[in-house]
């Protein structure tokens, strides 16, 4: 049959009088093994009522414990820890470190740093993982921005589209016409073919778009897939002029001419200042994004979302630009390459 130890002082009779100290000392000692933890009998343990009180140092204040009225028995068991550490609180200001919240509930982003622009930050989001056309144009409506266009996906697939033929919010076709040239919804890719065509050097395909102040922050975003054939330009920024897609005075925005290396340029007049890549256009998808900031005076080129080399200060083009992408042989054979998710927006 189970035994129950209990702690307490008896009264003494007969012979026990003697042993009324000894008796006392046995309850002290078998208390302060409860206490340390010495006590090696598993059925004694103590009970604390709720309000138990811990003061501090100097004994001028004091923190009290008080049990919730729970409705069945709970255990609340304290972490294995292997250093000193402190306990964490619902409104005490805490940092806290090495904790995996899941599916949380966040009520209010106003202090979190969400601006995705590294891991630390929320991590970078990319045109393949998000319909951007439907969040950026949300954002530019909800915020009272002045100007959005977008292009993004096509809708209709395996359709063969005129030149000057708008397909995009604010975006429309360009093309030169003649044997082989094609804008194209592609249903294998879910992007744009652009073929420019055989009609000889200069013959080109891609979009047109707004028109783009100088003096505005303004940003043109896009991404491409391009072949790696030799003698064609590719253009993807602001123009003084949308007569082709090559390498042209007043350009702001990248440029690719043959094989060679991408590059960001700013060209005023044919005075220009370029950042260089350092790397070709053959690979694979790119996307590039065009940033005009501080009212036109700052310029950003960044490919796959790294910025290509510092600001971009000087020989900026002013007055009204157009917004335009594509690509142009120079040799009168056919160049082709694919386009999805075109944005420009205007930010003040």
């Amino acid at each position: 049959m189970a035994t129950t130890t209990t702690l307490g002082m008896r009264k003494p009779v007969g012979a026990d009088q003697v042993d009324v100290s000894t008796d006392i000392a046995t309850n002290m000692q078998t208390l302060d093994d409860l206490l340390t933890g010495a006590s090696t009998h598993a059925s004694l343990k103590p009970t604390l009522e709720s309000g138990v009180t811990i003061n501090n140092p100097a004994r001028t204040f004091k923190y009290t414990l008080v049990a919730a009225a729970i409705a069945a028995a709970r255990t609340l068991n304290l972490p294995l820890l292997t250093a000193t550490d402190t306990l964490a609180v619902l409104d005490l200001a805490q940092t806290l470190t090495n904790k995996t919240l899941t599916a949380p509930t966040i009520a209010d982003l106003t202090n979190a740093n969400h601006t995705h622009a590294a891991a630390s930050s929320g991590g970078i989001l990319t045109g393949a993982a998000l319909p951007l056309h439907t969040i950026l144009a949300y954002l530019i409506q909800s915020s009272g921005q002045q100007s959005f266009a977008a292009l993004g996906p096509p809708v209709n697939v395996a359709s063969t589209y005129a030149t000057n033929t708008f397909v995009g919010n604010g975006f429309q076709t360009k093309h030169s016409g003649g044997a082989g040239a094609a804008i194209v919804s592609d249903s294998g890719t879910a992007a744009w073919s652009l073929s420019t065509g055989t009609a000889g050097s200069g013959a080109l395909a891609g979009f047109n778009g707004p028109m783009a102040k100088a003096s505005r922050d303004w940003t043109f975003t896009g991404r491409f897939y391009f072949s790696s054939a030799s003698n064609m330009s590719f253009v993807l920024g602001a123009k003084t002029t949308v007569a082709s897609f090559a390498d042209e005075n007043g350009l702001i925005g990248f440029r690719v001419a043959g094989t060679g290396n991408m590059f960001f340029v700013s060209d005023s007049g044919g005075t220009e200042t370029t950042r260089d890549s350092g790397a070709t256009k053959a690979g694979g998808w790119h996307t590039f994004e065009v940033r005009s900031r501080s009212g036109g005076t700052i310029l950003q080129g960044l490919i796959d979302n790294v910025q290509i080399g510092a600001d971009i200060t000087d020989n900026i083009p002013t007055g009204s630009l157009n917004i335009a992408a594509g690509v142009q042989t120079t040799d009168g054979s056919n160049k082709a390459c694919y386009l999805v998710d075109l944005h420009y927006w205007e930010e003040n």
